[in-house]
């Protein structure tokens, strides 16, 4: 573990061990917790992406650990499959684009569920999501799209729906391209890269390596409008309610893991550990992501920014009808809870 102080080290094999004792932590108000007889299994999934370098601190650095939780994580393809196994159990939490939340809610998913969906939203990443349309080499403007494909993760749920407004404002209607659903923005930027579509909307780290891979920006979602919720933690009410502990705990985890991400002194490791989860990246790369991902988190949900998602699906989704009530999506007490708690 290069770049990993011995002391750090030393935590990091301590939380690995789960041996039900709380790691050290240089945050305020963590301290040493009595031993445990095991801790408490939650099961994550969330999409490919540098922002879960806040998870993997969390688990590398005790986080988790200190709050009695062990986080199993795993990295989906689809929307589609993260809401089909979350809304099954199979997943207490997820980390996807809160439209999920209101797709599935409002049965307007990509997917038919085999139950009430019952999703919503606790704690946010970034206030504010600006997401960029990556393009190929010989697309000068909006009108050479007419007539071509680009590559979405799920037609009906998630960024479609601002890739589709984004394309609405700049003179394009439904029938001028063609969506395809291909998956997560990793796959989405393989696709660009092989040539099969013209352009998709790239989340960060894959629209830096999109351009540097030659892709270029045409646009983004601020051609649009101002404030959008893109991705945010969420869970089922069915697992919260009848597990509040570990949800305040997980999120209360998921907060130090994020002081500590934001405290400069601490940027080289946690660029350290985002390679070792991405190998792709460069340590430039990484190191940017981070100082990118510090510099706007925030774990309050941006009302304006649900209100946008609301104001879409009312236009796009099928079957049709207005929304616009942002409360019936997300549920603020877990994060009121362990925000008070710290």
């Amino acid at each position: 573990m290069s770049g990993i102080s011995p002391d750090r080290r030393r935590i990091i094999k301590a939380a690995a061990a789960a041996v039900g004792v709380a790691a050290l932590s240089p945050l305020r108000g963590l301290a040493m917790a009595a031993a445990r007889p095991g801790l408490q299994a939650i099961e994550l999934i969330s999409f490919p992406g540098s922002y879960n370098v806040i998870l993997w601190a969390a688990a590398e650095l005790g986080f988790f650990a200190a709050e009695g939780l062990a986080v199993g994580h795993e990295l989906t393809t689809t929307s589609m499959y993260l809401a089909r196994k979350t809304v099954a159990g199979d997943f207490h939490i997820a980390i996807a684009a809160i439209d999920n939340v209101v797709a599935y809610n409002e049965g307007q998913g990509q997917v038919v569920l085999d139950r009430p969906a019952d999703l919503f939203a606790f704690m946010n990443l970034r206030p504010n999501t600006v997401l960029p349309l990556l393009v190929q080499g010989d697309i000068a403007t909006f009108d050479d799209l007419r007539g071509r494909t680009l590559a979405v993760d799920a037609i009906s749920t998630g960024f479609s729906f601002v890739l589709r407004k984004i394309l609405e404002v700049h003179g394009l209607g439904p029938e001028d391209y063609e969506l395809v659903s291909v998956g997560n923005a990793r796959d989405r930027l393989q696709a660009l890269k092989a040539g099969d579509h013209a352009g998709a909307v790239l989340t960060p780290p894959f629209d830096g390596m999109a351009k540097a891979a030659g892709l270029k920006v045409l646009g983004s979602s601020a051609d649009a409008f101002p404030q959008y919720q893109g991705t945010c933690f969420i869970s089922t009410r069915r697992w919260a309610n009848s597990n509040r502990a570990s949800l305040v705990a997980f999120t209360r985890a998921v907060l130090r893991a994020g002081a500590w991400l934001k405290d400069p002194v601490n940027r080289a490791e946690a660029a350290n550990i985002l390679v070792r989860n991405m190998p792709q990246l460069s340590a430039k790369a990484a190191a940017g992501a981070v100082a990118g991902l510090a510099a706007r988190l925030d774990p309050d949900l941006n009302m304006a920014g649900i209100e946008t998602v609301l104001a879409l699906r009312s236009q796009y989704a099928v079957p049709a009808r207005k929304l616009d009530d942002p409360m019936r999506y997300i549920d603020l007490s877990y994060l009121n809870a362990a925000q008070a708690s710290l």
